[in-house]
């Protein structure tokens, strides 16, 4: 496994966690049009809304199974990368990976230096050796194991 490999697991949590606050605008801009009145039913016809009297309830209907998948890509995307940041032996570098890439909101690198009383270098320096680590040990079963 490459250095981009292991990033792009370590990373997929911050952009699922994106696509994630970009489904619930829109599952609450699809909610506020049917339920703040911008469409208005009335016996005989719909304002606002076009043709279909139903089509802005399918619209919520549809944002809120996209938020649903949003959010279990976020989970799975998450739990994947506490797993093989928690296959690290040494808990500061697993405290560097998961400050860093796995909480939220994320810490900057001298936040995290503060946090584990560490200088900023250091800090670098275990955040390296840990992704390269994750790198070495992810062949056959390790990975096997993440995947």
């Amino acid at each position: 496994m490459t250095k981009e490999d292991a990033l792009l697991i370590l990373e997929a949590p911050e952009f699922a966690l994106r696509e994630l606050e970009r489904a619930v605008e829109r599952y609450e801009r699809a909610y506020t049009r049917v339920a703040g009145g911008a469409i208005r039913y009335d016996k005989d016809k719909v304002d606002g809304g076009g043709g279909d009297p139903d089509m802005p309830l399918i619209m919520v209907a549809q944002r809120s199974i996209e938020l649903d998948e949003a959010q279990a890509n976020y989970t799975a995307a998450e739990d994947t990368a506490e797993r093989y940041i928690g296959m690290l032996p040494d808990w500061r570098k697993q405290a560097v990976l998961t400050s860093r890439y796995v909480e939220t909101p994320a810490l900057t690198w001298p936040q995290i230096a503060e946090a584990l009383g560490l200088s900023l270098r250091q800090t670098y320096r275990l955040k390296n050796n840990a992704i390269a680590e994750l790198c070495d040990m992810a062949c056959g079963d390790v990975l096997a194991e993440v995947s």
